[in-house]
């Protein structure tokens, strides 16, 4: 055994937790993995040095924990009750992990422990002023990933998760929502009691966004210490406390950057036009 910071799913096989040729499914999915002798998982003909790197294909999700998405097949033990039982035999010894064999072997992320935990995507700041509130019920919240080249438009206003909003760099509400509808219970806030009191907004979303760009189902069970270090992460992220220089450990979803809405786009462009046509008007005329 070797000193490492995880464990692996080589582990598990050594440790007798688990068994070669062991199916795994998802929770809301008939798909199923099966666990090879050199610690991938063998799915749809390929295999995948980590759970995250099975489970992203398996799911069609850009951000997701393998090591709770898996689960034993005809069991609710996940891969992350199995670590957690391993850990608690071993402690922090785990066994050195092999090289992947060079062919079908899909390479993933080094560690599991980088993938997005409770928090799938988060936008930090967006402008109240840059959506279209007029649609309501069917306000958009459009977000782009910083990495995507296509610079493709996602939806945010399905997300659930929790909310903040501020007054510029100052947060004077905070708010959760269950539900899908993180864009309405927003509008709501355009014309309830703090309506004139905030003019950004940040959220924190637990849905993951699936390569076709939609909102995909969220997780529902979390170990307590992950949960732990996603609270205190939001907290930072969203409160800014001046003696905290780090940026919060449980924080590992995918950050969206702002898109402006086209409607609002273009009335801004119209209200242009039509100012610089009423100051060349009165320019002309004096």
């Amino acid at each position: 055994m070797s000193a490492s910071s995880d464990v692996s799913v080589k582990d598990l096989i050594r440790a007798n937790l688990l068994v070669v040729g062991q199916e795994l499914s998802p929770k809301y999915s008939q798909k199923v993995a099966a666990v090879h002798a050199d610690g991938t998982l063998a799915f749809e003909g390929h295999h995948y040095e980590t759970p995250t790197a099975a489970a992203k294909v398996a799911g069609n999700l850009q951000s997701v924990n393998g090591w709770i998405f898996w689960r034993l097949e005809n069991s609710r033990e996940t891969l992350a009750d199995l670590r957690e039982k391993y850990r608690k035999n071993f402690g922090s010894q785990t066994l050195a992990v092999d090289s992947s064999e060079d062919g079908d072997t899909s390479s993933a992320e080094s560690e599991d422990v980088e993938s997005s935990g409770v928090i799938s995507a988060f936008g930090m700041f967006w402008r109240r002023a840059d959506v279209n509130w007029e649609l309501k019920q069917n306000v958009k919240l459009l977000g782009v990933h910083p990495t995507d080249k296509t610079q493709q438009h996602i939806d945010m206003a399905g997300q659930t998760g929790v909310y903040l909003l501020h007054d510029g760099s100052r947060t004077i509400y905070v708010g959760r929502v269950s539900a899908e509808r993180l864009g309405f219970r927003l509008y709501e806030h355009t014309i309830d009691r703090v309506a004139g009191r905030w003019d950004r907004f940040s959220w924190f979303g637990l849905r993951p966004v699936t390569l076709d760009g939609s909102l995909g189902v969220a997780q529902q069970d979390f170990p307590a210490e992950l949960v732990i270090s996603t609270m205190e992460a939001v907290l930072i992220e969203g409160l800014e406390p001046p003696q905290n220089r780090r940026q919060g450990d449980g924080l590992k979803g995918q950050e969206y950057l702002q898109a402006l809405d086209q409607e609002v786009q273009r009335k801004r462009f119209f209200q242009g036009a039509i100012v610089t046509g009423l100051m060349s008007n009165t320019s002309s005329t004096s």
